[in-house]
């Protein structure tokens, strides 16, 4: 059944057209009594149909009431109902201008641009084709057409500097941008400079102004369900996963620019015309926020909204004008009034159905395969990366990596945090530049090339946080994938020459999903569909590229064991069906060492295994890369003093059953632990085990969605972070989080925020710094000049000024070198002393286990292991937690 939306679109057009029709022949036979023109009873319809439609599809009651009422208000009059009046003829010429400029506007829009300079361009186009008609006596067409390319050309030669900035500094620059040139025509003599350019002559019809519009339209509607309107929306959603599936998205961006400026161009021209006197008055801001609240009322979703818009603010005027002096003040509270009820714009993709596809043909289907290419026959070298090396700044994130990646293999490449896994596979599509080394697809050196070419030559991947346009279906998604293996360009898009290429590109689509079992949610917006059943779409959109190689990016983050077991068994598929060649992360070492063929392990950047799972897997580097290395001394915590036993001491923390989620991915699963006073308790586990999420959940940066948190027997889960901070309870994040501008002793200060005695954050100011001796001496320094090891020491610092009795520690010896390791768990070993309970989270599991007093092992969103540390670090399930087996 189609929506509700599209039900009420048909009931109002029978119901209203029907009456026209009748009026239409009254007008005819009863010459004294005018109805209005037929275009104000089709203005009149599109007016009920859009209100109507619009709150009917609101949530708010008294919004769709009102909408509605709206609806027919604007049928009534501007429909020209009432006889002798008929507001459509007098606002016509104007509307159809204003149309054409929110189009404009909406276009660089459309790829993620807000452009402010439409002002000047509708100057150049006005200035330009009224200057040769009037001083070279040009014929207006050609005139017109003159002033329009010259504005797409000046446009043109704008976009590629502009286009450079994003967000706020390009709209700042295009703003600054259109004032140049209406700058430039007040200080332009020729054409009358301040004063204005008097003596156009009249050549513009309001037909020629129906006609642009509706030729226009009907081009943009075309245009925008096509390969190009795909591309398009695909850039303005995200970029990056577009230049990924072979979107080049700064030509994109340049055309949706200089299509808006050739609009607003071919407007000014028909304005010049029309009124036969233009001044650069008309082209300041005033215009420009007349546009803008057009699009915004009517709504960014589509070039509909724009129109629909203009309509609204070029006729609610004229059919105010019976209340006089009231009229400004109640067309305002309107505009406030529908801004309020429909946020999102009077039009919406749901409410008129919109999709970037066409409507399937009549013709047969041809249903099959998907299209894609047959396995592979052989395991020869596909891939192969000589000595690639990647720095950012001093860091070496690759250094010299060499790895070679058979074709139709599933080759993993593992390693703990900041390994350089995620820099690699940037690297390979394109997202980053190598410093140095070589990279060779299928014989090819690609390593200069731009991810849009990557794409062209084989090469898809998915990415660690799903990219999916959450936006569009899952149909468009995939025909997204599509786009790198099409052909017809703007012009025959927008002419509908592309006709058997879409319908081809359809059926590969929908044949692919069929083959990979999501052909049942083909028509579903992504966003809506569950995390496993998101990544398997993200999957099939790249698949749809046709690819040799497919690199996926942590593609089971987030799942359950049974959504797990079932993606592995979809990759499978995906290589025996497909013959495709799988390159992944992963940190799920169980999926890993059953899925792949090969693994390629990684460490602080340098390749130190690779070779097959079972092997790997016993690599005495590879087990000391995820475990770490041990201290020389015992466990400090016993030894230093003597331990009260953990169940005499009473529990400070208490976690029972809590879950955790990041929208729908589920990273944490009834996770019971606790920490009792005055004692060290490790939390460890591999990369993405939910050992974060789990501090996070305690200190209230993730309000956990199930489960009970007790510090001292008082409930604290959900509670805001400042009031879980007041209560006793202290966070160093992952990263140290400090704030970089400020200097060592202000970050200390912000520490003591929530703490009232003044006198007694002075005093306890004065002893960490006399226990930290390097941040006293560099107290006015900025603290983003300080090194790693001083930055952590501040952040467990600025943690301690407010007096915790629980410190949680995340990741504290990360991107340390040895030496300050040791220094800063010294730190932490005098913290403890004092009488501080400690939970720490930990990368270098076998120091941690040293210093702790008590330790849980996660694995998957769970607590797998728990116990005294000696046995855990001893023991089979802390390895397998890390390296799966």
């Amino acid at each position: 059944m189609p929506p509700v939306s599209t039900r009420v679109f048909v009931l109002l057009g029978v119901v209203w057209l029907l009456p026209y029709a009748i009026l239409f022949g009254l007008q005819h036979a009863l010459t004294d009594v005018e109805f209005g023109e037929p275009l104000s009873w089709l203005l009149g319809f599109f007016g009920l149909q859009l209100f109507a439609s619009a709150g009917i599809t609101s949530r708010i009651g008294i919004a769709r009431a009102l909408l509605t009422a709206a609806g027919l208000y604007y049928a009534i009059y501007l429909g020209g109902l009432v006889p002798g009046f008929a507001p459509a003829s007098s606002a016509m010429p104007q509307l159809c201008i204003a149309a054409l400029m929110a189009i404009s506007v909406w276009l660089p829009f459309a790829s993620g641009q807000l452009s402010l300079a439409q002002a000047g361009f509708m100057a150049i186009g006005a200035y330009s084709s009224a200057w040769l008609t009037v001083e070279l006596q040009w014929p207006f067409t050609s005139a017109l057409v003159a002033g329009t390319l010259l504005t797409a050309f000046v446009a043109l030669l704008a976009s590629y500097p502009a286009l450079r900035l994003q967000r706020i500094y390009l709209a700042l620059a295009t703003l600054g941008f259109g004032e140049v040139i209406r700058i430039f025509f007040v200080n332009f003599e020729p054409t009358g400079g301040a004063f204005g350019f008097a003596g156009i002559p009249k050549y513009t019809e309001v037909w020629h102004l129906q006609l642009t519009l509706a030729v226009v339209v009907t081009l943009l509607f075309f245009l925008m369900r096509s390969r190009i309107g795909r591309a398009i929306a695909a850039v303005r959603f995200d970029p990056t996963a577009a230049a990924t599936l072979g979107i080049r998205t700064k030509h994109v961006r340049v055309l949706t620019f200089t299509l808006g400026a050739l609009l607003a161009g071919l407007a000014g021209g028909f304005q010049a015309h029309y009124v036969r006197f233009i001044s650069p008055e008309n082209y300041g801001l005033s215009a420009l926020i007349e546009w803008l609240a057009a699009v915004m009322l009517g709504g960014f979703g589509t070039f509909v909204g724009p129109v629909a818009g203009s309509l609204v603010l070029s006729t609610t005027p004229e059919l105010l004008r019976f209340l006089f002096e009231w009229r400004l003040a109640v067309y305002g509270a309107v505009l406030v009034a529908l801004l309020l009820m429909r946020p999102e714009g009077i039009v919406t993709r749901q409410i008129i159905g919109w999709r970037f596809t066409r409507r399937r043909s009549a013709g047969p289907q041809r249903r099959g395969a998907s299209g894609l290419p047959p396995p592979a026959a052989s395991h020869e070298p596909m891939l192969v990366l000589r000595n690639v090396t990647k720095r950012f700044g001093a860091h070496i994130a690759v250094n010299s990596v060499s790895v070679t990646i058979a074709r139709g293999m599933i080759h993993a490449v593992i390693g703990p945090n900041g390994a350089g896994k995620t820099t690699l596979f940037n690297i390979v599509s394109g997202l980053t530049a190598a410093d140095d080394g070589q990279i060779i697809l299928n014989g090819r050196e690609i390593q200069d090339l731009l991810p849009h070419q990557l794409a062209r030559l084989g090469i898809a991947r998915t990415f660690q946080n799903i990219r999916l346009f959450r936006d569009l279906t899952v149909l468009e998604n995939v025909m997204i994938g599509r786009h790198v293996r099409m052909r017809n360009g703007v012009l025959r898009c927008a002419l509908r020459l592309d006709s058997r290429e879409e319908e081809e590109t359809r059926q590969r689509a929908e044949s692919l999903l069929e083959a990979l079992g999501l052909d049942a949610h083909a028509g579903r917006l992504a966003g809506t569909l569950s995390y496993g059943d998101q990544r398997r779409v993200e999957i099939a959109r790249a698949l749809a590229s046709e690819p040799d190689i497919l690199l996926l990016d942590e593609p089971v983050a987030g799942m359950n064991e049974k959504e797990t077991n079932a993606f592995g068994a979809f990759i499978r598929h995906i290589v025996r069906e497909f013959g495709k060649t799988v390159v992944l992360i992963e940190h799920d070492m169980h999926l890993v060492m059953n899925l792949c063929d090969h693994v390629t392990v990684l460490n602080f950047g340098t390749l130190i295994a690779d070779g097959l799972p079972a092997v790997v897997q016993r690599d005495p580097g590879v087990i000391e890369s995820y475990l770490g290395t041990t201290r020389k001394e015992t466990r400090p915590s016993a030894t230093a003093v003597t331990r009260i036993p953990r169940e005499e001491r009473p529990v400070i923390l208490s976690v029972q059953g809590v879950v955790a989620r990041y929208g729908p991915v589920e990273a944490i699963r009834q996770i019971d632990l606790a920490v009792h006073e005055g004692e060290v308790v490790a939390l460890i586990g591999a990369n993405g085990a939910g050992k974060s999420t789990t501090l996070s959940s305690i200190s209230g940066l993730v309000r956990p969605a199930a489960g009970t948190i007790l510090l001292r027997g008082e409930p604290i889960a959900g509670l805001p972070p400042q009031t879980i901070m007041r209560k006793g309870i202290s966070h160093v994040v992952e990263g140290r989080g400090i704030f970089t501008q400020l200097s060592v002793l202000e970050n200390l200060q912000l520490g003591a925020y929530a703490r009232d005695d003044r006198a007694a954050v002075r005093e306890t100011l004065a002893t960490l710094l006399d226990r930290f001796p390097r941040l006293a001496e560099r107290k006015d320094q900025n603290a983003g000049t300080l090194s790693g090891g001083e930055q952590q020491m501040l952040a467990i610092a600025r943690a301690l000024i407010s007096r915790p009795k629980l410190l949680l520690l995340d990741e504290p010896s990360m991107g340390l070198a040895p030496t300050i390791v040791e220094t800063v768990f010294d730190l932490i070993r005098d913290i403890n002393r004092n009488g501080t309970a400690i939970l720490l989270v930990e990368q270098n599991a076998t120091l941690a286990l040293q210093m702790a007093d008590h330790a849980y092992v996660m694995a998957n969103g769970r607590i797998v292991a728990a116990g005294d540390p000696e046995t855990l670090g001893a023991s089979d399930e802390t390895l397998r937690a890390y390296l799966g087996g």
